[in-house]
């Protein structure tokens, strides 16, 4: 999404990559070759405590500030103060032994009888610092996302760009078509092939243009309909944030 620093981007998602399956973690004790396998109830307890937390917030939220829309980005951090903490990689039968600083990973866990995937931050003590200015660094790019790239994607992005567009209206397009219909049943005849291949652009006089693939006379039946340009005013405001002038016309799209 533009509107934002895209070097900074990059940066956060290489740091908040999930391309790797953990399948577990293990302590162990002991010096030289020969370890002993330690007590994991601390990473185990950590972890859950972690997930029923965001669990309680998830659920908490929607009855928090009713009388405003806010965004949250719940971000999870675990820190283990071991001497070393070493990541074996698995390829069929072959293993990979490195000592890094930090992981990232998925984890899902039942909680209340609900299905929680959580995405968490596994961390030394040594990397603490490290890690809180990158959520410092996510936190900013969140609110620069928020306060820029969001209201330009809405107001520039998705008139001018494709793929912008069919973020928003791929499949949503379905809801508005089922109550045009629904509205013109006994008033206008609807032919199988009407409505089809709905296209939104902004012309030249600023004014978007619902296009459908119709009939003339449909097209000038539903602008002069009232109950017809309210269900599409409405629709496209929920779905483009859309409150300005629009007219019903032709796709002329040659299929």
């Amino acid at each position: 999404m533009k509107g934002c620093d895209e070097k900074i981007h990059k940066e956060l998602d290489a740091k908040f990559e999930y391309n790797k399956t953990v399948f577990a973690f293990r302590e162990y004790e002991g010096k030289g070759e020969v370890k002993k396998i330690g007590q994991d109830s601390a990473i185990f307890e950590s972890i859950i405590t972690l997930i029923k937390s965001q669990a309680y917030e998830l659920e908490s939220l929607p009855m928090r500030r009713q009388d405003r829309k806010y965004y949250y980005n719940l971000n999870l951090l675990t820190v283990a103060d071991v001497g070393k903490f070493i990541e074996l990689e698995c390829n069929n039968d072959d293993f990979t032994e490195k000592e890094i600083e930090r992981i990232n990973y998925v984890n899902r866990f039942l909680v209340n009888k609900k299905e929680h995937n959580s995405r968490i931050v596994f961390a030394k003590l040594s990397a603490l610092e490290e890690v809180i200015e990158d959520f410092n660094n996510l936190h900013k790019l969140n609110i620069d996302l928020v306060g820029n790239g969001i209201p330009r994607f809405y107001e520039k992005e998705i008139w001018e760009d494709y793929y912008a567009k069919k973020i928003v209206v791929n499949g949503a397009e379905d809801d508005l078509i089922s109550e045009l219909k629904y509205e013109l049943q006994g008033k206008f005849r609807v032919q199988q092939d009407d409505f089809r291949w709905p296209y939104f652009m902004i012309n030249e006089q600023a004014v978007l243009e619902v296009q459908f693939n119709a009939s003339e006379e449909l097209i000038d039946y539903i602008n002069n309909d009232e109950k017809s340009n309210k269900i599409t005013a409405e629709w496209l405001k929920d779905n483009f944030r859309y409150t300005g002038k629009f007219i019903f016309t032709l796709n002329e799209l040659p299929f």
